[in-house]
């Protein structure tokens, strides 16, 4: 393992590389559950984010050495973690089949391990941290550019770029901060459908789809999986208020119309009511694909809770950028940010150091962007987002559809100056 540590000098750019070799959309590292019997680390050219089918693990090759320098093969205490029902979680979500021969099976059966395929792993190609779990991390909640009233594209295509090169987990288009209220469904399934061409299966696409109309939000589901999301961010139904078992009927129907992952997302402030704990146990219970919440309630105790419920069986992701911290230090794994539209770099970093235990250096991380995480809500979210944005050069326009407005002078003048804070 120190030998395979020692390669790994620069993830990212061996990554890059990689790319460059492959199908950029259809390739992941491949390692082995075994770690007395690694071989070789695996390159599978047909496994698709943004396929029409839940994805699948065939056509394995083995790796040339150059190709899987820069990949995070699974550490001693990540793979006891795997074989004590991570590998199981794996097998259920994704959908690998054993593919052992008998001679492997009864190893496996000896060593008291589950007879799960040598070539199903995590998809790891991140930070060092080597977090074993999908969908955490840093996730861009992005914005939805506008010129002159019409979806800017262009401008989309330069924002994906920006998250992608400062080395984002994931992006999440046409949720709140992408302004769904006010997109139409021909354009909100364009945009997602133009996110995924952009990011090119480099990172995993999250489409929000939620809505207070069930019909609607199946729909919304259904197109977005068809447009090649790789997961799908259902927030409460709002305005109309269901109760629990409302919400259990309304997300059931969501996640029947799906196998891609389904990430709960809890913002009583927006919606009037929270996702309760008793309906996410239910829901767990029943789907195998929903197992992530985006927790916005503003409570820590809340995460506590859901942690104390449901363990690792409930992936928790911050939805309120000064918060993370709090919320991953009773268990949350990430965020679905609106900063890091801007800051890819610095919110991600801090979260990769909460992910790997250093909350020392995550504090320092954190006191510093905290400014600018209460600056980015002056006004109602995106209106400020988008000024940061255009500020920096990466989109064109602050423009916002009614009922929102860009923000006035004195807002403005205020974000600007904590933002300067953060130029020097």
């Amino acid at each position: 393992m120190a030998e395979t540590q020692d390669r790994i000098h620069n993830p990212r750019n061996e990554f890059t590389n990689l790319k460059s070799e492959c199908r950029p959309n259809a390739y992941a590292a491949l390692v082995s559950f075994f770690p007395e019997d690694p071989g070789p680390s695996l390159i599978d050219e047909r496994l698709r984010f943004g396929s029409a089918d839940r994805v699948h693990l065939h056509g394995l090759s083995p790796a040339r050495e150059p190709e899987i320098a820069g990949f995070i093969r699974l550490n001693d205490d990540i793979a006891r973690a795997a074989f004590n029902g991570e590998s199981k979680q794996i097998v259920e979500n994704f959908g690998v089949q054993s593919d052992l021969g008998p001679s492997q099976k009864k190893r496996s059966q000896s060593l008291n391990r589950p007879a799960v395929s040598t070539k199903a792993t995590l998809l790891t190609t991140h930070f060092s941290s080597m977090k074993p779990r999908l969908l955490t991390g840093t996730i861009t909640a992005l914005v939805t550019p506008f010129t002159k009233g019409q979806v800017s594209f262009a401008d989309l295509k330069k924002l994906v770029e920006h998250q992608i090169r400062g080395g984002i987990d994931g992006l999440v288009p046409v949720g709140t901060t992408g302004e769904s209220p006010t997109v139409t469904h021909e354009e909100h399934i364009a945009i997602i459908r133009a996110t995924v061409e952009a990011a090119r299966g480099r990172v995993p696409v999250i489409a929000g789809t939620g809505s207070n109309s069930t019909h609607e939000a199946v729909e919304l589901t259904r197109l977005s999986h068809e447009a090649g999301a790789d997961a799908m961010l259902v927030v409460a139904p709002y305005y109309n208020k269901p109760g629990p078992e409302g919400l259990y009927r309304h997300f059931c129907a969501v996640a029947d119309s799906t196998d891609r992952p389904i990430i709960l997302y809890s913002i009583p402030g927006r919606c009037g009511i929270e996702i309760g704990i008793p309906v996410v146990e239910r829901l767990r219970k029943k789907y195998k694909h929903v197992r992530w919440i985006k927790e916005a309630g503003g409570s820590v105790d809340r995460v506590d809770q859901l942690k104390q419920a449901l363990g690792t069986d409930i992936t928790v992701l911050s939805g309120d950028d000064s918060l993370t911290l709090p919320f991953m230090a009773v268990g949350a794994e990430g965020v679905i940010s609106v900063g890091s539209n801007l800051y890819v770099r610095e919110i991600s970093q801090m979260v990769k150091l909460a992910l790997a235990g250093d909350f020392t250096r995550a504090r320092k991380a954190h006191q510093r962007l905290y400014p600018m995480f209460k600056a980015i809500f002056i006004e109602s979210n995106p209106s400020p987002i988008k000024f940061a944005l255009v500020r920096a050069g990466i989109i064109a326009s602050a423009e916002v559809r009614l009922p929102l407005t860009e923000i006035s002078a004195t807002s403005a003048q205020a974000l600007t100056s904590v933002l300067a804070g953060l130029d020097r």
